[in-house]
């Protein structure tokens, strides 16, 4: 179940109460909704590192964008069926694959030092600031 997001002006819709299908209709009407969004889902993955929710909701961002999916499979040399596979449930994609799509959507994929204490491991952050690496 994901979590209700802060999208444009501040207003907060739960993402629950759309479907997949409402969600990209409502981000191709509004692009800087959109932008909002995968700022917010790249925020929320590196404070909660859930994984499955993260992929579910880059899938949204792919499909609402026009043409993402084919200029991401062009640019990357990796397959347009491969970018929904990899954001699939329960799927692990290959992080080569997770960044094409995510260079793709305009982010990058930074590999931080973890600032959690208790653990002392290296993990995985998407830049939600920047444009592609």
């Amino acid at each position: 179940m994901r979590k209700s997001i802060d999208i444009m002006k501040r207003k907060k819709f739960k993402v629950t109460e759309y479907n997949d299908d409402d969600l990209i209709k409502r981000f191709r009407k509004n692009p800087k909704e959109l932008e909002q969004y995968i700022d917010y889902i790249c925020e929320n993955y590196a404070k909660t590192q859930e994984l499955n929710v993260f992929l579910g909701c880059l899938k949204v961002a792919i499909m609402a964008k026009r043409g993402a999916a084919t200029r991401i499979a062009k640019k990357g040399k990796i397959e347009r069926t491969s970018i929904y596979r990899a954001l699939s449930k329960d799927v692990k994609p290959r992080i080569d694959t997770l960044q094409e799509i995510i260079n793709g959507l305009g982010r990058c994929l930074v590999i931080s030092k973890s600032h959690n204490n208790h653990r002392n491991h290296k993990q995985i952050s998407p830049a939600y600031w920047g444009s592609a690496c």
